[in-house]
């Protein structure tokens, strides 16, 4: 079962996704380059080669456009419109309808804040301040991914496991399979109600704020951990809890880094509550914080 859409897997970390860029815009951006280096560098040898094989391109294109092209140049020349580059234009006849005449007048709105100058033309990459194409830039234009709330963008933090990291990320968008979930889905379980308490349904936001042997977990770290208590309502609240525990910024990472763990301990304590005959117990859930918490520190300290 997929649980997560590739299009959201693949969006870069900062608009929510885990940042795996696709093979296909990748390549398109390969190609992007290789048609942009053709326009920039004119004196190279290669693309002396490359016009002798092809032809010599049509006046109002200048790419060689030979129609027996094959193989890797042609894809080259299909990646080139995808550049942001337009091409030169000039008038075959005088305009006569009022369309024209409105395109012409949107035309000159567009090109009014142009100048000339005696240097010599050269290509310019819009989408970077030093004018030269970048794969990277090409790529995040292409996407077209739309900003995302910081909330729902995984978790930083290089002392944190990377598990934790991208459960918390599934788990906030509501990608984990609970028993709701599941029946969501059509798949049959036995009951829907919480492995824990097993009396209110199994959703995340009972599972991690709900749920009375969470709450209880919740409430023995704030004592070990020696914070303000830590409430929350949903899971978008687990999420925010660090940020009101303390006023200094490293203690407050360290924090969210305890909860993530936790909420990872309950996680596994409830898979083993289920498939391995687990008790499912605060002691349980707290001992696995414990040991998993203590790992983490030790990786934190020796770096």
């Amino acid at each position: 079962m997929h649980w997560v859409a590739w299009d959201l897997v693949t969006r870069s970390k900062k608009n929510g996704g885990l940042g795996i860029g696709k093979l296909k815009l990748v390549n398109e951006a390969l190609l992007a380059k290789w048609a942009w280096r053709y326009r920039s560098e004119i004196t190279s040898m290669w693309r002396k080669v490359v016009t002798a094989c092809h032809g010599k391109s049509r006046k109002w294109f200048d790419f060689p456009c030979n129609a027996t092209s094959t193989g890797v140049w042609k894809n080259i020349m299909r990646s080139e419109s995808k550049t942001g580059i337009d091409v030169n234009w000039s008038w075959s006849r005088a305009i006569f309808s009022q369309e024209e005449m409105a395109e012409l007048a949107e035309a000159s709105v567009v090109l009014a804040g142009l100048a000339t100058s005696d240097t010599k033309d050269s290509w310019k990459w819009t989408l970077e301040d030093s004018g030269i194409f970048s794969t990277s830039s090409f790529k995040k234009a292409a996407s077209n991914q739309a900003p995302v709330d910081p909330i729902y963008r995984i978790w930083t933090g290089g002392w944190i496991p990377a598990k934790c990291k991208i459960f918390m990320w599934r788990v906030l968008i509501d990608r984990i399979p609970t028993r709701n979930a599941l029946a969501r889905r059509n798949v049959t379980v036995d009951s829907e109600n919480c492995a824990f308490c097993g009396v209110l349904t199994e959703s995340v936001d009972h599972l991690f704020s709900g749920c009375e042997t969470v709450c209880a977990v919740w409430v023995w770290l704030s004592d070990w951990a020696k914070i303000n208590p830590l409430f929350a309502f949903s899971f978008k609240d687990v999420m925010l809890m660090h940020k009101g525990a303390s006023e200094d910024k490293r203690a407050r990472l360290i924090i969210r880094g305890l909860i993530m763990v936790t909420c990872w301990c309950v996680w596994k304590a409830r898979n083993n509550k289920i498939f391995s005959n687990g008790r499912g117990s605060v002691e349980e859930i707290i001992g696995e914080v414990k040991s998993l918490d203590f790992f983490v520190a030790k990786v934190q300290v020796q770096v």
